[in-house]
């Protein structure tokens, strides 16, 4: 979910330095495409109905409406995914007179019990703690030290006066659960949060293929294609997990392809295999 209002008012007081709203929605969209699982670039005011994971990073100016469409998506199943320095200021671009994150610190079960935007030399860790993710990712920009009220601490931070307290926490909500991220991270980070968020909502990758290619799924009518485009300057090995017609020259393909240099194949399924 990106925000043009956020964007601008990030652009007038950027919080941290090395801070870029534009790179961190970047980071977290690169998390779950190079899992080959398609995404959509939404407004705050869109639709949600159609999803299963709502990723909303940094929504500094947050709106009451937009606080409302986001509860009725958690609790109808949906999973939402904040970041840190979500519901700061009102759509006037003034500060809330609410503890962090303001309008879905409620939906969130948590409260902000301080924030630190890091120095440059004095970056962290974070160390997750749950049975299906137990890692530690360096952490730098901005750390939120946050207060469960009500919500599960998935992760901690590792280092400095703030060692030990909750930087990431999992709530539910309704029907759906609401995850909190308060540390920003490297490219591993986003990778294996967009692997555990999958995970979460039961969604799968496309198809396994090697970092540098891409896979997205498009329909035509009834027809699914997959396109799988190669993006480095080295032949590439994609394994496919059924047989498929390669629309581009009508060849039959199973089990593991080789994709050429900067290849393209256009794949559907054979007609036989066809639900």
């Amino acid at each position: 979910m990106q925000s043009y209002d956020t964007r601008f008012a990030f652009q007038i007081q950027p919080n941290n330095p090395r801070f870029s709203y534009e790179t961190h929605l970047q980071d977290l969209y690169r998390g779950f495409h190079n899992h080959h699982i398609s995404l959509d670039i939404i407004s705050e005011n869109d639709s949600l109905t159609e999803y299963k994971i709502v990723v909303v990073p940094a929504m500094y100016v947050l709106t009451a409406r937009t606080a409302a469409n986001l509860e009725r998506f958690a609790s109808e199943g949906g999973i939402v995914v904040f970041t840190a320095r979500t519901g700061v200021k009102d759509e006037f671009n003034t500060f809330v007179n609410l503890k962090l994150p303001g309008l879905v610190a409620k939906m969130s079960g948590i409260e902000i019990e301080e924030y630190v935007s890091i120095p440059i030399d004095q970056d962290n860790r974070v160390q997750f703690d749950l049975a299906d993710l137990e890692e530690s990712f360096p952490t730098s920009v901005w750390a939120d030290v946050v207060e469960p009220k009500g919500a599960q601490v998935v992760a901690h931070h590792t280092q400095d006066f703030y060692a030990g307290k909750p930087a990431a926490t999992m709530h539910p909500f309704g029907n759906g659960r609401v995850i909190y991220l308060g540390v920003m991270g490297d490219r591993a980070y986003y990778n294996t949060i967009a692997r555990w968020l999958c995970g979460l909502a039961g969604i799968e990758s496309l198809l396994d293929a090697p970092e540098g290619v891409e896979v997205t799924e498009r329909w035509q009518g009834e027809q699914r294609i997959l396109f799988v485009l190669n993006h480095t300057q080295q032949p590439q090995n994609v394994k496919l997990d059924a047989s498929y017609t390669n629309l581009l020259d009508d060849k039959t393909m199973s089990g593991e392809v080789k994709v050429a240099p900067y290849g393209v194949l256009m794949l559907t399924l054979l007609a036989t295999q066809e639900k």
